[in-house]
This record gives structure tokens, sequence and C-alpha cells, in this order.
């Protein structure tokens, strides 16, 4: 736990100016993180009980299937920059956003 007085010591050491109010808000932020650390200290996986931590074969995979037949480069550009508005030298021609 940490105390409103280190909380203010703390503040000068680091040349910070704090109201009454954001030192009590301080106060209990750190040591809602300070319990919540405290807590991750005891849990089973800290102590080196690995059995309820989930392994490389629970993590998502690839899931898209194989190309079977991909089409030849450049196949379908002519169509594409036919069918866009604009277009300038078989280049797309797109708003300027900024």
């Amino acid at each position: 736990m940490i105390s409103r007085e280190e909380i203010i010591n703390l503040s000068k050491l680091s040349k910070l100016s704090l109201a009454p109010e954001e030192v009590s808000k301080l106060e209990t932020d750190l040591n809602n993180i300070l319990n919540y650390v405290s807590e991750l200290k005891t849990a089973e996986f800290y102590r080196g009980d690995t059995s309820g931590i989930l392994t490389d074969s629970h993590l998502p995979h690839n899931v898209m299937r194989e190309d079977g037949e991909p089409h030849t480069a450049g196949e379908f550009s002519a169509d594409l920059i036919k069918a866009f508005p604009e277009s300038q030298d078989g280049r797309l021609k797109v708003k300027k956003i900024l």
C-alpha cells in the first residue's frame, strides 16, 4: 500500500504540483494497481503450474483455403480501371484526404 505522504514526496521529487483531489485519486488508483499486481503474483501460472495456460495449439490459425487456380496478374486491371469513376495513365484517381 502506498500512503498519501509517499505520493506527495514522489510528486515533489518529480516536480509535479498535484491538487489535493489529484493526490486522493492517485492514492486510490495506485493502491488498486498494487493490489492487482499482488493478486497476479499469487495466481497459479505465476507459481509454475502451467496446466491452465493456453498453448500454441489453442491459438487461432489461418483458416483461408489455398488458392487453387490463381488468375494471371493484371488480368482484370483494365476492367477495374474502366469501372472506376476517374483514372489517369492506368492509375485510379482518388480525392486527396489530408
